[in-house]
């Protein structure tokens, strides 16, 4: 796969965050949990998911 498929591929995903992060917190995963998983503070992560 070539580089810019692949960094699209990554832009599509990234856009997906939001909704992720609250599909995670819907199945019972912890802020903590989902900071960790995204490499992210939980502040950030939090904030993120108010970003929806």
């Amino acid at each position: 796969m070539k580089a810019l498929t692949q960094l699209e591929r990554i832009a599509r995903d990234i856009e997906r965050r939001p909704e992720l992060i609250a599909q995670a917190r819907e199945e019972g995963a912890t802020w903590e949990q989902i900071a960790t998983a995204l490499n992210m503070s939980r502040a950030g992560v939090i904030k993120l998911h108010n970003s929806r």
